[in-house]
């Protein structure tokens, strides 16, 4: 296969070759005319002219024997004809000429050499300056190709100074911190680490969802060493011309070999350019890609043993790489980067709240407990959100209402105040979001609504924000359950009005795809067993049976919730009830506001915080059908509600202590 220097040379071939075709093409579209009858126009052309209606006027000339003749394409001819001939002016007039008798003046006894000499030279004239315009565009084509290659080609990693980052700037992620710390220390004093036979690893890979801090970690290995920092992407080493991927891999590395106090390879998103090879790939389908991982693959090899020089790739997707690419020697060091913990989100709040100024009501710790599962990035966002909404309220320091408005900024978008819905639908998202709240307060796995608004907000006519519990892992009674609250809003609506409608879309695509995994991942289906569908990215075949038994199973699973979640909402209907008229009211509720109009609060607690969501009845049961079977009607929690009045700083602080 020609390389990046050879490649215009064949772009060159195959662009002349196609407009030469072209150029033969236009040739033989010329007119019939101006090809049939070049070189000498005698009596035999005039014959077959006039056969052809090509003859638009004659003029005969008896006494010399010549006739003079206008053709359609405007050449005229003086040709002799025999005497003999008396049948030429009713051939003539039968094609429709226009026939006179006349002297033919000018011109040599037979000037049908110079007539037709003309005629031909302008017929070739034609497609020769055609060719000619052709022949043009191939150079300016050859000309462009080969600068865009050279570009391509030529287009070097550039080599910055060490970055600006330490590990104090990454927060969230101690574990991968303390692993590259060992890395870290290689590239400090690699004398250590030799007297004992120890090699540095030749490639470090960062894994994990997207907003986890991974490039942020390489910044800081090489911010903390104080070595160059080579920065480049995937995608930077795919390119449609064959050849440029790989020298670009070969640059990159050889660029950082030439750093004297070593330096840090950064590749991000390395799945773009070494993704598994397919082991039936046809020739040619895949031999660019394929040539580019070989060159990187080289290179690691080459990579390794030497001071100071590290290669640091960072992927969302680790089981899409292809195996030489993970093995000892190369990128055999994987590092898990994963989203924060609680410990780690309150780190990162702290982190990004430095410059901010923050309101005494704001209550960190808080934010961190109901922020589950969110990123690092996400949680900058959410801050950032928070003082864009504060500058614009044009207050001194970002208040809790400013953080707990951001997060929904971040989560669903801002708040559609244009939006304006008819009574009936506003009724209809009201009670569909008092299923959800009041279904996951009586689910005793389930986390429990935060807040909960019926303000349009981003794509969503209403939104509910539950704060979220760290779990490695989910039992069959959690998903049962998580699928019961997913489509309490659906069988709030079918209570309310005995009609369902589009509002569920979402839900029902969450609760389907919950119910597959459950199925066709996490084993919970009694009549599959033990029988997946996929592994390590990859799909499994199943039988044409197998499959059809799966979709039984999750209809059924999700028929089975919906039928609890009907059950559920039905025995505490009057509290399902009052949620939905306080949101038709209000229009937003806070989590105290929920948990004081359901009415599930002891009548004297000590603080807010350590109230339970339901009665301790109902919190001993062990299954949806016992809920429902020992379902009180919940208390008003009068006592709690002017206790709380009676102290106005715990009233201030009320959305902090809240559950």
């Amino acid at each position: 296969m020609p390389r990046a220097d050879d490649q215009w040379e064949v772009t060159r071939t195959r662009t002349i070759s196609a407009f030469l075709a072209a150029a033969t093409l236009l040739v033989s579209a010329t007119p019939a005319l101006a090809v049939k009858y070049v070189g000498q126009f005698g009596y035999t052309q005039l014959i077959q002219a006039a056969n052809d209606h090509q003859v638009r006027s004659a003029v005969l000339d008896d006494i010399d024997g010549r006739v003079q003749v206008t053709l359609t394409d405007g050449t005229t001819h003086s040709v002799a004809y025999p005497a003999s001939d008396t049948q030429l002016p009713e051939l003539l007039a039968k094609s429709g000429a226009q026939v006179t008798v006349g002297t033919v003046t000018g011109g040599p006894a037979n000037p049908s050499a110079a007539s037709g000499g003309s005629s031909s030279g302008w017929a070739l004239l034609l497609p020769l300056g055609l060719f000619g315009l052709v022949m043009a565009g191939v150079v300016f084509a050859a000309t462009q190709t080969r600068r865009r290659e050279r570009k391509a080609a030529a287009a070097p990693p550039v080599e910055e100074k060490p970055p600006a980052v330490s590990f104090t700037d990454v927060a969230g992620c101690d574990e991968a911190v303390l692993e590259l710390s060992d890395t870290l220390d290689f590239l400090r004093s690699p004398e250590r680490f030799e007297a004992l036979g120890a090699k540095m690893p030749s490639g470090i890979i960062l894994h994990g969802p997207p907003g986890t801090g991974k490039t942020l970690l390489a910044k800081a290995v090489a911010g903390e060493a104080g070595i160059p920092f080579f920065a480049s992407s995937g995608s930077d080493f795919v390119e449609m011309y064959v050849g440029v991927g790989a020298k670009r891999v070969r640059e990159l590395f050889s660029r950082a070999r030439k750093s004297e106090q070593g330096a840090v390879v950064f590749i991000d998103e390395i799945d773009a350019v070494a993704r598994r090879r397919a082991g039936n790939a046809t020739a040619g389908s895949n031999q660019e890609s394929e040539n580019t991982l070989n060159a990187l693959l080289v290179e690691l090899d080459g990579f390794s043993g030497r001071r100071g020089l590290i290669c640091i790739a960072a992927t969302n997707r680790l089981d899409l790489l292809d195996p030489a690419l993970l093995r000892p020697g190369r990128f055999g060091m994987q590092i898990r980067v994963d989203a924060p913990d609680r410990d780690g989100r309150l780190a990162i709040l702290r982190l990004h709240a430095e410059n901010k100024p923050l309101a005494d009501d704001v209550d960190l710790e808080n934010l961190a407990d109901y922020t589950a599962g969110s990123t690092g990035a996400q949680l900058s966002d959410m801050l950032n959100q928070a003082a864009i909404v504060a500058a614009r309220a044009e207050h001194t320091a970002i208040t809790d209402e400013d953080l707990r408005e951001g997060h929904l900024r971040a989560l669903a978008g801002p708040e559609r105040a244009s939006q304006s819905m008819r009574d009936d639908e506003r009724k209809l998202v009201a009670w569909h979001e008092a299923g959800h709240v009041l279904a996951a307060e009586l689910c005793e796995t389930q986390d429990k609504a935060q807040r909960v608004t019926i303000r349009a907000r981003g794509q969503a006519a209403g939104l509910a924000v539950y704060g979220q519990t760290d779990r490695a892992l989910h039992s069959r009674r959690f998903v049962h359950e998580q699928m019961i609250c997913i489509l309490a809003g659906r069988a709030a609506e079918e209570l309310l009005v005995n009609e369902i409608s589009s509002g569920a879309a979402n839900d029902l695509q969450q609760v389907n795809m919950l119910a597959r995994r459950a199925v066709t991942e996490f084993g919970f289906s009694e009549r599959l067993g033990q029988l997946i569908d996929r592994a390590h990215g990859q799909e499994l075949r199943l039988g044409d049976e197998t499959r059809r038994i799966v979709d039984q199973e999750v209809e059924r699973l999700v028929a089975d919730a919906y039928r609890d979640a009907l059950a559920l909402l039905s025995a505490y209907r009057p509290a399902l009830d009052r949620l939905a008229e306080a949101l038709i009211d209000r229009g937003q509720l806070e989590r105290l506001d929920i948990a004081l109009v359901v009415g599930e609060l002891p009548a004297t607690p000590a603080r807010p915080r350590r109230l339970r969501p339901v009665p301790a009845a109902v919190a001993r049961t062990n299954s949806v059908e016992e809920l429902v079977q020992t379902a009180p009607e919940p208390g008003r929690a009068v006592a709690f509600a002017r206790w709380l009045e009676s102290r106005p700083r715990l009233r201030r602080r009320r959305r902090v202590e809240s559950i």
